[in-house]
């Protein structure tokens, strides 16, 4: 963060400049969890002056990490921005909310706000999940700041405050629109955003895909969940439903391949951390082609459904030869509703 004036009060300004209310000295945590094949790194507590050289000792010894999971309700502003620049520098991603069934969970667990929020923004691709809340509101000078400065270069240091925010959000793909609308918002209090918003001002990533909905099919449902943004090499899932035909469950891939091989196909589900992967054989999946676009259809068994019911993700995979496209993975958050409209699918059938 840029700080205009004399190295003293630069320091000084390290120190106070904050976004949050009145925190207790317990420090921030780092930890890290592997629910999945790839590990997250979970920041959890106030943001503090002495923060950033923790997280940047965590990142220097890290290897098999892609996210990291903040849970704090903010801090020192300069802090949560340089930690910010280091999660962007080290290529990971951000997200709020959306841990593992079975993880011990914080007191600031689904919350990020403040000093965090801005920390938040420098993960190259962003989630919040669920009920989580991003919160943003004004930042502060703190009293000791304020019986020791002069009321006109408290002013000017508060501008250069905020261009240096402004200019941060723009270097991370953040609509200004943000600072503003904290800005309105006392620093006693706090603004979180709804999902509409941050999808408006780039705060979050846009899903590959939407949370499984109900639509009507027959005499049941079908849960349908649509891919939200452009097919790209190796990706290219357009849509996946489930449903219950004739009392057999299944789960259906629409995908844009030409193509697909009947064999070397593998599904597999997975509910928390503590279970294993389960696979779908072989002789329960049938490839459905038109020639130009191929579909992939599971046939449940009830521990299928079981586990989809309680599962995090749902993820697919096989190989095909590069000169029809090459290998294929699939991967599919499923979050609570989606869960829910699982189980009416897979209930009600058509």
């Amino acid at each position: 963060m840029r700080f205009c004036g004399s190295p003293l009060l630069t320091i000084i300004l390290l120190i106070v400049v904050t976004t949050a209310g009145r925190l207790d000295a317990q420090a921030m945590e780092i930890g890290y969890e592997c629910p999945r094949r790839a590990c997250s790194i979970v920041l959890s507590g106030p943001i503090t002056a002495e923060s950033p050289s923790k997280v940047s000792i965590f990142l220097e010894d890290i290897s098999d990490f892609d996210t990291i999971i903040l849970e704090s309700p903010g801090g020192i502003l300069s802090a949560g921005i340089e930690i910010g620049r280091m999660i962007r520098a080290s290529g990971l991603k951000t997200q709020v909310g959306g841990r593992a069934p079975g993880i011990a969970k914080s007191e600031y667990s689904d919350l990020c706000s403040s000093a965090c929020a801005y920390a938040f923004l420098g993960g190259v691709e962003r989630s919040v999940y669920g009920d989580a809340k991003l919160g943003f509101h004004s930042f502060y000078m703190s009293d000791v700041y304020n019986r020791f400065v002069l009321a006109g270069r408290a002013i000017a240091d508060a501008q250069n405050v905020a261009s240096d925010i402004v200019f941060y959000l723009i270097s991370m793909s953040v609509d200004a629109r943000v600072f503003a609308n904290a800005s309105t918002v006392a620093a006693a209090d706090m603004i979180y955003l709804s999902k509409d918003q941050m999808l408006e001002y780039n705060i979050i990533t846009p899903a590959l895909f939407s949370s499984f909905a109900l639509e009507p099919a027959g005499n049941g449902v079908v849960a349908e969940s649509r891919r939200q943004v452009p097919v790209r090499a190796y990706d290219e899932l357009l849509k996946v439903k489930a449903y219950c035909q004739d009392g057999t469950p299944y789960i259906l891939f629409d995908s844009n391949v030409a193509t697909l091989p009947v064999t070397d196909l593998s599904i597999y589900l997975n509910r928390n951390s503590e279970e294993p992967d389960v696979y779908v054989d072989e002789a329960q999946i049938d490839v459905i082609s038109d020639g130009e676009r191929s579909s992939i259809r599971v046939r449940l068994t009830q521990d299928h459904v079981r586990i989809l019911e309680n599962s995090n993700f749902v993820e697919t995979s096989f190989d095909i030869p590069p000169i029809d496209g090459g290998p294929q993975a699939f991967s599919l958050a499923i979050d609570e509703s989606g869960r829910e409209n699982l189980s009416a699918a897979f209930r009600l059938c058509i």
